[in-house]
């Protein structure tokens, strides 16, 4: 028995429909995604902060060396020197500032089209190309997926990301996600 390339392609669909996760697993899989972009999201501002201090130190440094200069304690050479390197500093710390903003816009993007790649996995599938659905296929079965004329698509190994969300359906699949949102440091309530 033979199968169409579209046949197969419409029955891989169908597969990537049947471990599309609920809609309170995912509700969490975004909360988690969040709440570690948030962690990160501090860091960086701390990182920001911190490159912010060196850069007026560079500054300050800079005109300390200038009014050395206009002082007589500094020669033009030496002068020159210190200020070229003060300069070779400030476009380091620049260039890694600007890396740490980046980053943190990207952040977003990255939820956003993580959440929308687990959503609807078929219609990203769908319009990928075909190095891409070859990549793609990878990231869910990570080991492959075996395709039998008679029957369709058999059991695959999915995703830790998958199996992680436990959304993969059937006779096996738990009813309801182990997971629970972590506590914090608030008190708990009576009640």
């Amino acid at each position: 028995m033979r199968v169409s390339p579209e046949d197969a392609h419409k029955q891989f669909e169908e597969l990537l429909n049947r471990v599309r996760p609920s809609a309170d697993k995912l509700y969490l899989f975004k909360v988690i995604l969040l709440r570690h972009w948030n962690d990160e999201f501090r860091h960086m501002q701390n990182e920001r902060r911190s490159i912010d201090i060196k850069l007026k130190d560079n500054e300050d440094q800079k005109n300390a060396i200038i009014q050395k200069n206009l002082k007589g304690v500094l020669d033009d050479e030496t002068m020159k020197d210190q200020l070229d390197r003060i300069a070779i500093r400030k476009a380091e710390l620049t260039i890694e500032r600007t890396g740490l903003r980046n980053g943190e816009l990207d952040k977003e993007e990255i939820i956003d089209y993580a959440i929308k790649f687990i959503t609807d996995a078929a219609a990203v599938w769908r319009e990928a190309t075909l190095d891409n659905k070859q990549r793609f296929q990878r990231m869910i079965f990570p080991k492959g997926i075996k395709y039998d004329f008679s029957i369709g698509f058999g059991t695959a190994e999915i995703s830790p990301l998958y199996r992680f969300m436990h959304i993969q359906k059937g006779a096996n699949a738990p009813e309801k996600s182990s997971m629970v949102i972590p506590r914090g440091f608030e008190p708990r309530l009576p009640g």
